[in-house]
């Protein structure tokens, strides 16, 4: 009796719940060149019905290993999840190139609310060759590029 209410009264006792994962976007792939892509340094506008944002890249280093560049995101309404999974290295000829894994600062995502504006400088392996893109995902799976060279 007395083992069955201690252990009754231990049940639910534990290690502290884990918290919940911080959430990382993943955009979808992106095939098609586009042809609409801004110069680096140019805002572009993301605009739903619930959503208005400006999104810059700015290119911040250019090595025969490695590409970075600055991600300015500023949301004027609605929310905007967005992070380093949001952006790739587009080259003209092969494969998309992803951010270095745990080289971006903030390295995660976040929600962003109006009036909140976060930056991120994402850090891609590799040479960003002619005719490269800098593509970022819109919260609707639209593609917003800008051209590397």
């Amino acid at each position: 009796m007395i083992a069955t209410l201690i252990g009754g009264s231990l049940a639910g006792c534990g290690p502290e719940p884990v918290a919940a994962p911080v959430p990382t976007a993943s955009p979808p792939t992106f095939t098609a060149p586009i042809s609409a892509a801004q110069p680096l340094g140019v805002g572009q506008d993301v605009r739903t019905p619930e959503l208005a944002a400006r999104v810059t890249v700015a290119g911040t280093l250019s090595t025969a290993d490695r590409y970075a560049v600055r991600v300015t995101v500023q949301v004027l309404r609605g929310t905007y999840e967005f992070g380093p999974a949001m952006a790739r290295l587009h080259h003209a000829t092969g494969p998309d190139t992803t951010p270095a894994a745990g080289r971006a600062v903030p390295p995660v995502a976040f929600t962003l609310h109006a009036g909140v504006t976060q930056r991120w400088e994402i850090t891609f392996d590799g040479a960003a060759g002619h005719g490269a893109q800098i593509r970022i995902a819109g919260p609707a799976g639209d593609v917003l590029a800008w051209t590397v060279r």
